[in-house]
């Protein structure tokens, strides 16, 4: 019901979208009761309930083994994958009317992070289900064969554990989701390494004038504000220094900061 309703939810149509009201779960909700009632009404007349609550062994054994298999394990996870691959479908086409490239390049990774959910969700959800479904199904079809106690106790306890994963499959999906987050939002404020280099390049003239250049750039990928700030020339009659900083942003800040033109000039 979750994948179906974020199906909706991505429609175009505002009339599709206002199936999804809150006053519109209201009214499924008894509908939805009354077909899992239907679907599973055999279930009230070839049960036995003595000594335990259990089908009938032979016939109506395999057939509930079946059914179990297809209702419980594979139809949900099958309905899942096919809405969440919809779902994904509906995002796509309604970012193709988006022009910005930031807003654009945000969609992107939120349907990345859309489709590794609705993956890692299924596959927890079959691995779960199918574990009760395969001890179930085992418990039923070899109820006939003549096994001793160790045997019944150890089909018993892998047939109890199995129903405690079944239950877990109903909560699986808030820590899928959460940790899913969680883990795109770490790796979205890691920030880039810092590179600096330097280079230093020295000549001689016929005049014996040596000039000594120094060159230091210094990137950083950090988002900060335009800032440009020159610095006046400074002149001696020694040496003859110009320092100027240069801090601009396009898409992302770059920051240089250079000191070059060091002549030294010898009386």
């Amino acid at each position: 019901m979750a994948a179906i309703d974020r199906y909706i939810s991505t429609f175009v149509s505002v009339r599709c979208r206002a199936f999804i009201q809150l006053k519109v779960a209201h009214r499924m909700a008894p509908l939805v009761i009354i077909l899992c009632m239907v679907i599973c009404s055999h279930t009230l007349i070839f049960f036995d309930h003595q000594p335990t609550c259990g089908p009938q062994l032979g016939p109506y054994g395999l057939f509930y083994s079946v059914f179990l298999i297809v209702i419980g394990g594979v139809l949900p996870n099958f309905l899942l994958v096919l809405f969440g691959f919809w779902t994904i479908r509906n995002v796509k086409a309604s970012r193709r009317r988006v022009v910005a490239l930031q807003y654009l390049r945000h969609k992107q990774k939120r349907d990345a992070q859309l489709v590794l959910m609705i993956f890692a969700q299924a596959i927890v959800s079959f691995l779960l289900n199918s574990t009760r479904m395969s001890c179930y199904s085992y418990h039923l079809l070899t109820a006939n064969r003549p096994n001793n106690s160790f045997q019944q106790t150890v089909d018993n306890f892998l047939v109890q554990f199995s129903i405690i994963l079944a239950y877990t499959n109903y909560s699986e999906s808030f820590y899928i989701n959460t940790l899913m987050k969680s883990t795109t939002t770490s790796k979205s404020t890691t920030t880039a390494p810092i590179a600096t280099s330097t280079t230093t390049t020295s000549t001689t003239t016929s005049s014996g004038t040596t000039s000594v250049s120094i060159t230091t750039s210094r990137t950083t990928s950090t988002a900060s504000s335009v800032t440009t700030t020159s610095a006046a020339p400074t002149s001696t009659t020694s040496s003859v220094i110009t320092e100027s900083t240069t801090t601009s942003k396009t898409a992302t800040t770059s920051t240089s900061t250079s000191t070059s033109a060091i002549t030294v000039i010898p009386r």
